[in-house]
């Protein structure tokens, strides 16, 4: 397949973007757009010699809306959008509740990277939840083995996932992914004024078991995001 000029521009700026994000250790979007940069070289059977530029231009941010995500789920939408949430500000973007369903803003490489992570993550802790209560199970006796009990325990495992990975997000995250998330935010803020008009809510406060909460916290804390990633 030949390559336009388009795709050509493009590819440099993932380049060049990949490799500013490495400058100043922003890893995850160092990854994400060297990523992008293969695809597309395998696509359209190019090497780097083919798309080397002299250009001194940087490449511009542009921010888009992704599509929309379901977050109805049997456990409640809450653990969802957290992770979403704690997600979006790792890979700078952000999310917006639209009825039952949200959308990302952010580059079209972030929010990209934000939907793959999502959808690897839910399934593996919810996976992990339900594994979680089998285990517990076995000790359980009389009222505790109602459907009830077992929606309320797996859905208190779940909502302590993503805040174990905001935690070990926040412990990687550098000085200069700090102001780059800044950056973004900004220029959210931005298409958010002139696209979007938008009524916050809080988040809902909802009771959990504190045990299967805090094993929730764990799987999160101990998320392998490079195994994610690849």
């Amino acid at each position: 397949m030949e390559a336009s000029q388009s795709i050509i521009d493009k590819i440099r700026k993932l380049k060049q973007l990949s490799e500013g994000a490495a400058r100043i250790n922003s890893i995850a979007e160092s990854e994400n757009a060297s990523l992008a940069v293969h695809r597309l070289l395998t696509k359209y059977n190019l090497s780097l010699v083919d798309i080397e530029s002299r250009s001194d231009e940087k490449p511009s941010i542009e921010i888009e809306k992704s599509e929309l995500i379901s977050v109805q789920n049997m456990y409640g939408r809450a653990w969802k959008e957290r992770l979403l949430m704690t997600l979006c500000r790792y890979n700078y973007c952000r999310m917006i509740a639209s009825s039952y369903k949200v959308f990302i803003l952010g580059t079209e490489l972030n929010t990209t990277a934000v939907i793959d992570l999502f959808n690897s993550l839910q399934s593996i802790y919810l996976y992990n939840a339900k594994k979680d209560y089998e285990k517990v199970r076995k000790h359980m006796r009389g009222g505790q083995l109602t459907e009830s009990y077992k929606r309320k325990h797996i859905t208190s495992f779940l909502l302590g996932c993503p805040i174990g990975l905001s935690v070990k997000l926040d412990r990687i995250q550098t000085k200069e992914c700090t102001s780059l998330i800044v950056k973004h935010d900004e220029l959210i803020d931005k298409y958010v004024y002139a696209n979007l008009k938008l009524r916050s809510k809080p988040l809902k406060e909802i009771k959990v078991k504190s045990s299967a909460y805090n094993r929730g916290y764990d799987c999160g804390i101990n998320t392998g995001l490079k195994k994610t990633l690849n």
